[in-house]
């Protein structure tokens, strides 16, 4: 079966209503069930926008809609782990001078001054500590063609992204370690479901109930 019939079929299992499109709500729920990733709804609209224009995804988009999301959720849990790592005071932010670094460590040779200085201009309080809210998205796309390599990074920063790649290493293994783990787990809760519903069915008394002895 090939990538676009499978899409098909899961579209018309999706929608329901027979819309002929689905929302942003309805394939986030779909991809955090099949992939265990809780991918925000941010994620999910702006890769539905980047596909179709719109947050309404008909059959047509929906498979290219899918794999934005998928490569999305990839980036998103990277960047999470990176912003965990730099955010050393776990206030949920980091100073601008990091939210800088990390666009220097995510983009590497793509990085351009100007596509930072224009995510700062974008902000309400540009001189306020930087959510990661305000990242995921941005990050996870495709740097704009405006922009380009103007800047590379230092001895400092190359040694300090060094250690972020490292962190980052050893939380995906984790990570891979405990959605094992939680495979395994629903397997076995799968089997000794499966073994109860056999008990069930040998036990079942089709000669009525006891009679006491006379």
């Amino acid at each position: 079966m090939s990538a676009q019939t499978n899409a098909d079929r899961v579209f018309d299992s999706l929608d329901v209503e027979v819309n002929g499109y689905l929302t942003p709500d309805q394939i986030k729920k779909y991809h955090c069930e099949q992939h265990m990733c809780d991918l925000s709804l941010r994620q999910v609209d702006a890769a539905a926008q980047k596909a179709c224009g719109t947050n309404k995804v008909r059959r047509d988009k929906f498979l290219a809609v899918m794999r934005g999301v998928s490569r999305r959720c990839r980036a998103s849990q990277s960047l999470r782990w990176d912003f965990e790592f730099l955010d050393t005071s776990r206030r949920g932010a980091i100073p601008v001078e990091k939210a800088q670094f990390l666009f220097k460590a995510v983009r590497n040779q793509l990085y351009s001054t100007a596509e930072f200085q224009e995510f700062m201009k974008a902000r309400p309080l540009a001189g306020a500590g930087v959510a990661f809210e305000e990242l995921e998205v941005v990050l996870s796309e495709v740097p704009d063609a405006r922009f380009t390599a103007d800047i590379e990074l230092d001895d400092a920063q190359q040694a300090a992204l060094r250690d972020l790649r490292q962190e980052r290493q050893q939380q995906q293994r984790q990570q891979h370690q405990r959605q094992r783990q939680q495979l395994l787990h629903q397997l076995s809760v799968q089997q000794q479901q499966q073994l109860q519903a056999k008990d069930d069915v040998f036990s079942d008394d089709d000669d009525g109930p006891d009679v006491p002895d006379a």
